[in-house]
């Protein structure tokens, strides 16, 4: 890590965020510290939690299943509207990025 990067992640603990390790290159899963972290840099890799993007949909579909419109919120920030007919059926979904 750079030193922007260990102050970027100090920062982030002192404003309370949820800070991740392991050890460098490692290939297995990020942790999440439960505990405040001994902050070994030469040991350890460190990063901010990320926060996965958040999709919720509204699909409509009419008697025979065409996909007519649809109505989304990206992080339940962002809509966009469809014109659709109240004689359709509206399917729900979430969708949660996976993040690694």
């Amino acid at each position: 890590m750079t030193i922007d990067e260990m102050i970027l992640v100090l920062q982030a603990f002192k404003d309370g965020k949820q800070i991740q390790g392991r050890a460098p290159g490692s290939k297995l899963p990020w942790s999440t510290l439960h505990i405040d972290p001994s902050w070994d840099f030469s040991r350890n890799e460190y990063r901010v939690e990320p926060k996965p993007l958040v999709i919720y949909a509204n699909v409509y579909q009419d008697s025979e299943g065409e996909c007519i419109g649809q109505t989304v919120s990206v992080n339940r920030e962002y809509v966009l509207e469809s014109d659709c007919s109240s004689s359709v059926v509206r399917r729900g979904a979430k969708f949660v990025e996976v993040v690694e």
